[in-house]
């Protein structure tokens, strides 16, 4: 696959074929790929970490790790590993939140259907389990656009609030005066963190 420095992702690779060159799998390719083929992109499985802990990347799946090899792989690839994980960590959370927006501006969504500590994940939650149609909307029947315009209108509120269970409960109750299919999933991914605290 062709890769190219430059700072937006390649949502058209039909028409250009390369891909916007980063420093993790999910922006290098995943993104790039599935928003090439898809105009929604579910995402399942990026944790993240929260910021104070910075002793690795993020924690690992231990049947996904090779945890009985790390010593070998840190040998092997020693430079890897003595990065500022803050400053990679920095980077990726930047970097996905650019092309998340990027995704948006064209239309495209991205849903986050599992916990995450990244704050563009964070901002783009739906557990699975709420995707089936809270209060009669479902998230797949929004249009693209109408879905990402009504998001961004809901996000710096969301995530002004979701650090203190005040803010939380301030930002249920102004999502219940709304009146739009997102205000029921906001409802639904609010009362999400709260349970998840």
């Amino acid at each position: 696959m062709p890769l190219q420095k430059v700072s937006q992702p390649n949502f058209d690779m039909c028409n250009d074929f390369y891909v916007a060159s980063t420093g993790n799998i999910l922006t290098l390719f995943l993104l790039q790929i599935a928003f090439t083929f898809a105009d929604r992109v579910d995402i399942y499985g990026c944790d993240g970490r929260p910021l104070n802990e910075n002793n690795y990347f993020w924690k690992h799946d231990k049947t996904a790790q090779l945890n009985e090899r790390m010593d070998d792989i840190q040998r092997a690839h020693p430079g890897f590993f003595r990065i500022s994980y803050d400053d990679y960590y920095e980077e990726h959370c930047g970097t996905l939140d650019s092309f998340l927006k990027g995704a948006e501006e064209l239309g495209k969504i991205a849903v986050s259907k599992t916990f995450s500590h990244i704050p563009a994940l964070v901002e783009r939650a739906l557990p699975a389990e709420d995707e089936a149609g809270i209060g009669g909307a479902s998230l797949s029947s929004l249009s693209a656009l109408q879905y990402s315009n009504d998001l961004l209108l809901h996000r710096e509120a969301f995530i002004a609030r979701m650090n203190s269970d005040e803010g939380l409960r301030e930002a249920v109750e102004q999502a219940s005066d709304r009146q739009s299919p997102l205000s029921e999933h906001l409802r639904a991914v609010l009362r999400w963190v709260q349970t998840a605290r």
